[in-house]
């Protein structure tokens, strides 16, 4: 089985090792709520909660806000999911249950996209997401709607849809979101991902398991 990412990865020596790197990209002289200012800080956390996350953000730690920003971006609360339950976590329990190995194609290389987002973007786009929280929640279980009628086309088509995934953020950033978005966070990423699965499926046969974003388009898996 070959995934994105595994919580292996993160146990042990080697993920102690990747735990300070990652500690030593996150840090910040400033506190995060320095850095977001307590009216910002309070309502994320407010957001947070009321959408039924665990997350809460720690106004004194020293987090960069690009940090702050993965953990609001990357928190989908969707009632009876968990990280116990979902696609990639499936996967591997039975890759683990038939005894079959199981690799992962990145550690901290996602993460440490989010880094390359500017402060004063970051900002704006966490009051955009305070903003159109509802808007953006409601997206979600539309989305999770296609998902289980197995409308596969329309799912997709949903997710490159460059105009709408860029409709509540500030039009000056498009020009920024757009290349993040569909260049580093899936372009880039597939590049580096594909010689090493044509590796992979060359040595044994394999089922290799990536969110449905990086397998079409011109630039898909």
């Amino acid at each position: 089985l070959v995934v994105e990412s595994r919580e292996e990865d993160w146990q042990g020596s080697t993920g102690m090792a990747l735990h300070l790197d990652l500690g030593a990209a996150m840090y910040d002289a400033k506190t995060l709520r320095q850095n977001l200012g307590t009216g910002r800080l309070d309502n994320i956390n407010a957001m947070l909660k009321r959408n039924g996350s665990a997350v809460q953000l720690d106004g004194q730690a020293h987090m960069a806000p690009w940090m702050a920003y993965v953990l609001v971006a990357t928190d989908y609360t969707m009632p009876g999911y968990t990280m116990d339950t979902c696609v990639d976590m499936l996967f591997i329990n039975a890759a683990k249950q038939q005894q079959k190995p199981v690799q992962a194609l990145e550690t901290l290389e996602p993460i440490l996209v989010f880094k390359r987002i500017p402060d004063a973007v970051v900002l704006r786009g966490l009051d955009a997401s305070l903003a159109n929280d509802g808007a953006e929640q409601l997206e979600q279980v539309q989305m999770l709607k296609l998902y289980h009628q197995g409308r596969s086309r329309e799912l997709v088509d949903k997710i490159l849809d460059v105009d709408g995934n860029l409709r509540y953020l500030p039009k000056q950033d498009h020009g920024f979101w757009r290349q993040w978005l569909f260049g580093d966070l899936l372009q880039q990423r597939n590049s580096r991902w594909l010689p090493k699965i044509n590796r992979q499926i060359k040595q044994q046969p394999s089922t290799v398991a990536v969110g449905v974003a990086h397998l079409f388009g011109g630039s898909g898996l």
